[in-house]
């Protein structure tokens, strides 16, 4: 049905964001500095490129030929594929460290005040903008985010250090 497919694409592309930027970390990590480093970090960004644009004409192919329902097993057997080298080659977690001065609070703040603003702006069109609902809503949000900045001031160690302003073209200079 369409809500399976949607649902499918939906945990396919959460996956997606979810690994992407914990490669990058891994590599970050493994290769802390010199040339290994870039050569990691060159192959890294390279391999990503490659794989943007094939995937797009693969994923081309593979509808035009066996069907769309193809498409759905590409990751899996990727992930079957490549798992086992990754397991060989990352080495094993050395304990698990508890996560110091996350600023939960922040990232809730910070996660409701954009959600809500995403959605207002989207419905708006729809229901009016000058509706109760449409101010309350943003409203709500400028309320959230407004909240969030208020918290990261506070904060020892913020999600988003105000303090990135200051630097030239970043600003409000």
């Amino acid at each position: 049905s369409a809500g399976v497919l949607v649902g499918a694409r939906l945990a396919q592309g959460l996956g997606a964001a979810l690994t992407l930027p914990a490669a990058l970390s891994i590599l970050t990590t493994m290769f802390r500095e010199g040339k290994d480093r870039n050569v990691a970090l060159g192959a890294w960004g390279g391999i990503a490129g490659l794989a943007s644009a094939a995937g797009v004409l693969l994923g081309g192919l593979l509808t035009e030929g066996p069907g769309w329902r193809w498409v759905m097993f590409v990751n899996p057997i990727a992930c079957a594929l490549l798992l086992p080298s990754v397991f060989r080659l990352v080495e094993g977690e050395r304990g698990r460290r508890r996560l110091a001065n996350f600023d939960a609070v922040g990232a809730v703040l910070v996660t409701a005040g954009m959600l809500l603003l995403v959605y207002a702006l989207v419905r708006a069109p729809i229901i009016g903008w000058g509706t109760t609902r449409t101010a309350g809503e943003l409203a709500g949000a400028a309320a959230l985010l407004v909240a969030f900045v208020f918290n990261e001031l506070r904060q020892r160690v913020p999600l988003a250090p105000l303090s990135i302003f200051r630097i030239n073209g970043l600003g409000f200079s």
